[in-house]
């Protein structure tokens, strides 16, 4: 039963590993696209945030 409690917790810190190595690459990639757009590519207008419901 303790083995079976290590795999699995083993297997659930390999996941969160993974996740955390997804999410970073993602990010890296998310910051170079920002870098490469210009202002207006990426500045929210009145109607950006009317569908966010911001305003």
């Amino acid at each position: 039963m303790c083995y079976k409690y290590h795999l699995a917790e083993k297997e659930a810190e390999d996941l969160i590993a993974r996740r955390t190595r997804d999410i970073f690459d993602i990010s890296k990639q998310n910051l170079k696209d920002w870098s490469s757009m210009t202002r207006s590519q990426y500045t929210l207008t009145e109607d950006d945030l009317g569908d966010f419901n911001i305003i």
